[in-house]
């Protein structure tokens, strides 16, 4: 979250504005079903203990085929309301 906003700043974000689109999350507020923190100075702590290397061979073995996915999933509803169904 950015510094002194809360949890309602979140709802502004186009990807939690994605989540109460019908058919793609959850009726309601993302940040009334889902508990919303700030995780930059965890985020923060950790990207200072690991290296460079480290984390290229996370993001290529880990986070990569993830993100892949993820992305095919949003394709795939936005071909389908594209659509109209």
């Amino acid at each position: 979250l950015p510094a002194g906003k809360g949890a309602m700043e979140v709802e502004k974000w186009p990807l939690v504005q994605a989540y109460g689109v019908e058919g793609v999350g959850r009726a309601g507020f993302f940040s009334m079903s889902v508990k919303v923190v700030d995780a930059q100075p965890a985020l923060r702590r950790l990207y200072t203990e690991i290296d460079a290397h480290a984390a290229e061979e996370w993001a290529l073995r880990s986070a990569a085929p993830a993100m892949v996915q993820q992305w095919e999933a949003v394709c795939e509803v936005g071909d389908a309301a594209a659509r109209g169904g």
